[in-house]
């Protein structure tokens, strides 16, 4: 076996047709499709309708993802901020459940109460206290802590004890 082609040792070993495959003739060229000249490109260099469709399709949703992305992280970076000042307010609310005292504040341009009791509404009135929000709800908190809260969120401080005292002169 070892003078003969490689073709010849299949065949006699019967893994190769005893037939030869039939050349291509070469004369002839394989014929071009005319729906590429009415969808593809044009001859100069435009693009078709279809992909330019399907361009703007993916650039649409590569928008819709950055935004969806953005949005997301504005989420985690306002849930990281909420979660620092609950951390700093929680501990120091001194609310009290059975309060049944409306004390009124402006706070973002609308009137809020919060229910206090007697003496949280003279310290109040007296500048002792002051008036944080944290995750929808107002705390009575200590002078020592807005600073505080107002480095992380200004928004957060409803009643601060300086402006009882501008507000009183």
């Amino acid at each position: 076996m070892s003078g003969s082609s490689l073709a010849d040792q299949l065949k006699q070993l019967g893994l190769a047709p005893k037939k030869a495959p039939k050349k291509s003739r070469g004369g002839k060229k394989p014929r071009k499709s005319s729906s590429k000249t009415k969808l593809g490109a044009n001859a100069g260099g435009e693009i078709s309708l279809a992909e330019a469709y399907s361009q703007r399709a993916s650039d649409d949703k590569r928008q819709r993802e950055a935004s969806a992305r953005e949005k997301r992280e504005k989420q985690q970076q306002r849930k990281a901020l909420n979660d620092a000042l609950a951390k700093i307010i929680k501990p120091a609310s001194q609310n009290v459940k059975d309060a049944e005292i409306d004390r009124f504040f402006e706070h973002l341009g609308k009137i809020r109460k919060i229910f206090v009791t007697t003496p949280q509404q003279q310290a109040l009135n007296s500048g002792q206290l002051g008036i944080v929000a944290c995750r929808g709800g107002y705390h009575l908190v200590s002078p020592e802590i807005i600073p505080k809260v107002a480095a992380l969120k200004a928004d957060a401080v409803a009643l601060h004890p300086q402006h009882i005292e501008e507000e009183s002169v």
